[in-house]
Parts: structure tokens; sequence; C-alpha cells
């Protein structure tokens, strides 16, 4: 019986151990059961993250994907660009070419033209001077010549005074070897470059006295603008040329062609396109100098603003290659910050695995 007994008493303390052992693994079991379900949040964190990164990722590639598209339309506005700029140099090649033929042509006939005068002056120095040694004995003195205000007076129709022995002098004024106000040039000097303008002209007799009598009346229609006489004789010598007996037609449209085209311009290019011009400037009849100016005018403005076209596509398709390389930059930017939080992520999972297990 008290075997019995005892045997029912170990019975029971082995049973208490049991129940004890069973209640201590309960306790780990709910241990380990608030474990994982902190691994999981922190699991589900994770994949949030890693949605996070995965949308920020798929927004970057949208935005490389637009600017990629856009270098696409800058390359094709650049090629398109690069075609016009051709077809604008093969065109310029063009005029130049025609400008080149023409300006040859035009020096070529200027140099036969002063070839045929230097050859008739020739001959008529020839002849003069075979005059003279044929001639056996003076001829009795002939009346003095008429003067050249006194020609000017016959073309015109209007009585001169005779004029005095003074006058008659070459350069006997002094105020000829002065400036006038406002001009670069003494009166001298403008009327030697006159003479030679007239002499040059195939618009006149070349005969000496026909030729002062064209070079003085420029000179008397611009006595009160000497300043417009100089302005003419510098920049328009070729209207001088084609009329040597019209200086007022020639201070019209000078006029014309400066208020209408060359003011609008600066110096140094209207120099260079008055040259250009001369032929245009001086066919163009007076009621249609404005509008020949306006087409000119057209044709500058249009060329400035296909200059300045040009330079905007050529800055358009220097910045392509930045453009390209921000795109670059930013692939680079997302692709690094991904495998930083995919690395943080797997670090914070074996140090929280170490704790537990």
């Amino acid at each position: 019986m008290a075997a019995f007994k005892s045997k029912i008493k170990d019975a029971e303390i082995a049973s208490q151990n049991d129940a004890e052992q069973l209640q201590t693994l309960e306790q780990q079991k709910e241990v380990r059961v608030d474990s994982i379900r902190a691994l999981s949040c922190k699991l589900q964190e994770l994949t949030e993250k890693e949605k996070a990164v995965e949308q920020e990722k798929q927004v970057l590639f949208q935005q490389t994907s637009q600017l990629s598209a856009r270098a696409m339309e800058l390359e094709q506005q650049n090629a398109v660009a690069r075609e016009a700029k051709a077809e604008l140099e093969a065109k310029a090649a063009k005029e130049r070419e025609a400008a080149a033929k023409k300006e040859a042509k035009e020096k070529k006939e200027a140099k036969e033209k002063k070839e045929a005068n230097e050859n008739k002056a020739a001959e008529e120095k020839q002849s003069e001077e075979a005059a003279n040694v044929s001639a056996s004995a003076p001829p009795p003195p002939p009346p003095p010549p008429p003067t050249v205000l006194g020609n000017i007076a016959t073309v015109s129709g209007i009585p001169a005074k005779s004029p005095s022995p003074r006058s008659l002098t070459p350069h006997a004024d002094s105020s000829e070897d002065v400036k006038k106000e406002g001009c670069t040039r003494t009166p001298a000097q403008l009327r030697h470059t006159l003479r030679f303008l007239v002499k040059d002209s195939e618009n006149i007799p070349h005969i000496p006295e026909e030729e002062e009598k064209a070079a003085n009346l420029f000179v008397d229609k611009f006595s009160k603008k000497p300043e417009a006489l100089e302005q003419l004789v510098v920049s328009y010598p070729f209207l001088v040329r084609e009329h040597p007996l019209q200086p007022v037609l020639c201070f019209k449209k000078m006029t014309a062609w400066e208020k209408d085209l060359f003011e609008r311009m600066k110096p140094d290019e209207a120099d260079a396109l008055r040259k250009q011009k001369c032929v245009e400037i001086t066919r163009t009849e007076l009621d249609k100098i404005k509008e020949e100016a306006d087409k000119v005018w057209g044709v500058l403005e249009q060329r400035r603003k296909e200059a300045e076209r040009q330079a905007k596509l050529q800055a358009l398709g220097n910045s392509r290659s930045s453009v390209m390389d921000e795109i670059k930059r930013r692939g680079e930017l997302a692709e690094k910050k991904r495998q930083q939080e995919l690395l943080k992520s797997k670090i914070a999972v074996v140090d929280e695995e170490g704790d537990i297990f």
C-alpha cells in the first residue's frame, strides 16, 4: 500500500513537472508568435517600401521616356534645319557665283570703256600735235573763246554777266580751297572730282568745254547745299556719270534712295549695298524708287530673320547632348537609390532574425 502511494505521489510530481514544462512551452510559443507577427509587419513595411521604390522607378522611367522622345524630336528638327541650311548654302553659292559673274562682266566693260577713252584721248592728242607741226605760220589771233559762265548762260537761255578777269583765273578765289561747313572736301576738290566723273560719262560729248560746263552746272545747282553735293560725289558717283547734265534729277534720286532704304541701315552696310546696287539705283525711275527700295529691304529682312532662325536651331542642336546627359544622370541616380533601399531591407531582416533565433 505504501508503495502504491509512493507511485501515485511520483506520478503527481511528474504530472506537475509536465504541466510546468507545458506552461513554459506555451509561453515560448507566445513569444515566438509575437516575434513572427513583428517580422510580418517588418516584411510588410519592406514590401510597401519596395512598391514605393518601384513606383518611383516607373515615374523616372516615364520621365526618361519623355526626355528621349523630346530628344528624338529635337534630332528631327535638327535634321530639318540641316537640310534647310544646306539648301540656303546652295542658294547662296549660286547667288555668289552670279554676283561674281556680274562683277567680272562689269569690270570687263569698265576696262574696255576706259581703254576706249584713253585711245580716243591719245588720238585727239596726236591729231592736235600733227596740226601744230603742219602749220607753217601762226594764224592771226582768234577772238577770245567764250568763258565757262558764258557757255552755261547760252545753254540755259539766260544772259550771263561778263566775268571779271579775276574769275577767269583758275583757283583765283581763295574760298575754293576752304572747306564749307559740314563738308570734308574743299570746293576745288569737289570740282576736280566732278570733272573726272563727267569725263568718264558716256552721255555727254567729250569736249573740254562741255565737260567743264557740266561740272560747273552741278556746282551752281548745289551752291546752297555743298554737303549734298559732297554726298552725291562720294556716295553716288554713278548717278553723275549717268546724268551728267541733270543735277536736279541726281539729287532727287539720291534723296529718295536715302529716305526709303539707306537711312534704315548702318553706315558701313549702306555703303556696301550702294556699290552692290549701283545699276539698280541708276536705272530705276524716280516714281519707282520707293517700290524697289521696299523690295530690297524685304529681302534684307528675310535674310536677317533666316540667320536668326539658323542660330536658334544651332543652339537647340548643341543642347541635345546636354539633354541626353541629364537623362543618363537621372537613370543612374534612380538605380543607385533602388539598390541602396534593397540593401537596407536585407540588412534589417538579417538583424531581426539574429535577435529572435
